[in-house]
């Protein structure tokens, strides 16, 4: 009897469905495991992450500053296939940097700057993946032929290197600019192996040559660079002079319009021959700038040449260009020797010029030389003479002007009856006989009795001349010139304009100002302006009509 199976046998039971599947499965797995190649193993192996790389699109020199210029390249992610399709990455330009004499430090117009005569170094910075190290590759420093050139010379400077590290520097060494060109330099530095470019990197320079003139200013560009100047600019500060004139024949800075601060520009203090680096050319305490302002003259230290020097004349208020300031006929040192005032022609204000008193020997300080009373201006046109206190005229007529002025003030009139009581009667020989006068209201004569004849004529007594007689007949007063501006004031009721006094008196517009002025300041009168025109007053006139003149 067969026997049965256990409810607990947990073998398994295998029909015949079961065994062909499970064949076909381990058929698929043998098939799969034979046909995987070691490059497919290799692929699947996890990857070093070193081994990607950077490249960058081409940049821009940043600039020079001391001994360096530099490219700098922006990064992205690259990679490559194989040919068995895996992925590698490949060796990029990082960085390119300008090196050596060649480098100029220039702040011009320029930013980068090459000499054409000196050594400079190239460097060029790789940065190197893992796949790439041991690689032989070649960098070269290229310059674009320009159109019009048909020289033969290589235009490409290169170095072969071997890839090494995470970075590789390779330097392109040269003894001078290698292209025999000047100017702007469009270049582009390459990276290559055997088979393909690698990477490059463009960029622009601009060559020039020490002992060249690019500005034509007649300064090298070498000079220009030590100088500071801008080497493309013929005047870098704008002063009318070129930077080659300032360096070389004034000595003056290029850099500055006005290089010794005097106020005057240096192309000005070039074309009037001062020295632009001088404030002060003649020395005489006054800069260049202030003496061209003032008209004066910045190479001498009297500009008018009349014995003071310039700034004596300003702490005195003369002109220093007009040798006589006041027009008096003496120089203004002339005035200054003498005592007299530069300034005012007429020192003392007696009616007679500063160098008319030097002439005629009065005292050009006082307004009366002689002490006689009288202006010595007042007996220059009586014809006495102002330095003699003696001069008979002028004694007598003194005497009698006291007399006049003393007798008009008196009376307005002389008394008939006055003068026949003061006077009396004169006989023939001249003697007083008081008995011959006529009484009452009889008309009194005078009697002349000629030798060897006894006629005699008879004269009426009121044709004896009267204070107020009219100008020909009498001697006008003296006066002084403040005591005429007196008597016009009395004239015009106390009140008058400063015009008026001018055209009474003839006198020029300086000279009444100044009588004017020091007679208010002695508090003689007043003066009172009314718009542009100046009214005269006594001082205690102080009525609200005041600013109107009376007639």
């Amino acid at each position: 009897m067969e026997a049965q199976p256990s409810p607990n046998d947990e073998r398994p039971v295998w029909t015949r469905d079961a065994v062909r599947r499970a064949f076909a499965l381990a058929l698929v797995v043998v098939v799969g495991v034979a046909s995987a190649t070691p490059a497919a193993v290799a692929a699947a192996t996890p990857q070093d992450p070193t081994r990607t790389a950077t490249v960058g699109s081409p940049s821009t020199l940043a600039g020079t500053t001391g001994e360096t210029t530099t490219v700098n390249q922006s990064t992205a992610a690259v990679e490559s296939t194989t040919a068995n399709g895996t992925t590698a990455a490949t060796p990029t330009i990082s960085r390119v940097s300008f090196s050596g004499p060649a480098v100029v430090d220039y702040n011009g117009s320029f930013q980068r700057l090459l000499w054409a005569d000196a050594n400079h170094t190239a460097t060029v910075s790789i940065d190197t993946p893992t796949t790439a190290r041991d690689d032989r590759v070649v960098v070269c420093l290229e310059r674009e032929k320009a159109s019009d050139e048909t020289t033969t010379q290589s235009n490409a400077v290169c170095q072969n290197a071997t890839l090494s590290g995470n970075a590789t520097t390779v330097a392109l060494s040269s003894n001078g600019w290698p292209f025999n060109r000047t100017g702007k330099q469009p270049l582009t530095v390459t990276l290559r192996n055997d088979s393909a470019v690698l990477d490059r990197t463009e960029m622009t320079v601009v060559v020039v040559g020490k002992q060249a003139d690019l500005d034509d200013d007649s300064l090298s560009n070498q000079r220009e660079v030590k100088a500071g100047t801008n080497m493309t600019v013929s005047d870098t500060d704008g002063d009318s002079l070129s930077d080659g004139a300032e360096v070389k024949k004034h000595g003056t800075n290029p850099l500055e319009t006005d290089t010794d601060e005097d106020g005057a520009r240096d192309a000005r203090e070039v074309s009037v021959g001062t020295d632009p680096t001088d404030p002060d050319t003649d020395g005489d305490g006054i800069s260049d700038g202030e003496e061209l302002d003032k008209g004066m003259n910045p190479l001498t230290v009297d500009s008018d040449e009349d014995g003071l020097a310039d700034p004596n004349e300003l702490r005195l208020g003369t002109d220093p260009t007009n040798a006589d300031t006041d027009d008096d006929g003496l120089s203004d040192f002339q005035e200054l020797v003498n005592g007299t005032d530069p300034t005012l022609a007429d020192t003392d204000d007696d009616g007679l010029t500063d160098a008319t008193e030097l002439e005629v020997g009065t005292d050009p300080t006082a307004l009366d030389s002689d002490g006689d009373f009288l202006a010595d201006g007042f007996e220059r046109r009586l014809g006495t003479n102002p330095s003699d206190p003696l001069s008979p005229f002028g004694f007598l007529l003194a005497f009698g002007v006291v007399a006049l002025f003393g007798a008009r003030y008196a009376s307005p009139r002389i008394d008939e009856e006055a003068i026949r009581a003061r006077l009396g009667w004169l006989d023939s020989n001249g003697d007083r006989n008081v008995d011959d006068a006529p009484a009452g209201d009889a008309t009194p004569t005078a009697s002349t009795t000629d030798a060897g004849s006894n006629a005699s004529s008879t004269e009426p007594v009121h044709d004896v001349p009267r204070p107020d007689a009219s100008p020909d007949e009498t001697t006008p007063p003296v006066m002084t010139d403040q005591e005429r501006v007196k008597q016009l004031l009395h004239e015009h009721g106390g009140r008058l304009q400063q015009t008026t006094v001018i055209e009474e008196t003839d006198w020029s517009k300086s000279k009444v100002s100044r009588l004017l002025s020091k007679m208010e300041d002695d508090g003689q009168l007043r003066k009172i302006s009314v718009g542009r025109e100046n009214l005269i007053a006594y001082p205690e006139d102080e009525s609200e009509d005041s600013a109107s003149p009376r007639p």
